[in-house]
């Protein structure tokens, strides 16, 4: 780390790696899953980046939702997000693998960049390989959470057979049930990212309605 671009922010020392910044104690876990971590095909990883909906995604993807049918017709009494977080339930390649080792065993299961770099990144790849990588926007899940459901079920291979079944995962997901944290951002901090977002975005095809 220490041919690695420094900057101290907040009393934390961050490091540059590849176009992204990092603690300094979770950067070896980053370059360790990088060098190691095979994918599979009937692997999926979630990408998104932090205030962008990641905590919803991780509820609603593994057990007991999209990825488990049980999910989608019991009561919910014995539902893992109920005690744990989400976060828990979908736990980060770097920070829950890779850092406490450099090649460890991923049978039984972001950091953060330039967000708009990362944001962008995800969706050209998304344009070249829309078999292998959907891209989502929070705006959308916010509009339409029930087609937003059964489009990301589709492309995981899960569709829903059932209106109820959407239905069962929306509740079980709702942001009342998880209460999640909202962003605390001002009037004048949210027109000023949407102004750089969409400065960043013009001429990718990728539009937010800003």
């Amino acid at each position: 780390m220490g041919q690695l671009p420094k900057v101290t922010w907040f009393r934390l020392d961050l490091y540059n790696w590849e176009g992204f910044w990092y603690v300094g104690d979770h950067l070896p876990g980053a370059m360790d899953a990088k060098s190691n971590f095979q994918a599979k095909d009937d692997d999926v990883l979630l990408t998104s980046s932090v205030k962008t909906g990641t905590t919803w995604l991780k509820a609603i993807i593994p057990f007991p939702t999209i990825m488990n049918p049980k999910g989608r017709k019991d009561d919910g009494s014995d539902d893992p997000s109920l005690k744990h977080h989400p976060n828990e339930l979908t736990p980060s390649l770097e920070l829950g693998f890779y850092k406490v080792n450099p090649n460890p065993d991923l049978s039984h299961i972001t950091l953060t960049g330039p967000f708009h770099d990362h944001v962008l990144g995800s969706w050209r790849e998304s344009i070249k390989r829309p078999e292998m990588i959907y891209f989502m926007r929070n705006e959308d899940m916010k509009k339409d959470p029930k087609g937003e459901v059964k489009k990301l079920a589709c492309f995981l291979g899960r569709p829903f057979e059932k209106e109820e079944e959407v239905e069962k995962v929306l509740w079980r997901c709702s942001l009342d049930r998880l209460k999640n944290l909202e962003n605390h951002f001002t009037d004048e901090m949210k027109g000023k990212l949407d102004q750089l977002t969409a400065m960043k975005f013009e001429g990718s095809g990728l539009d937010f309605g800003y």
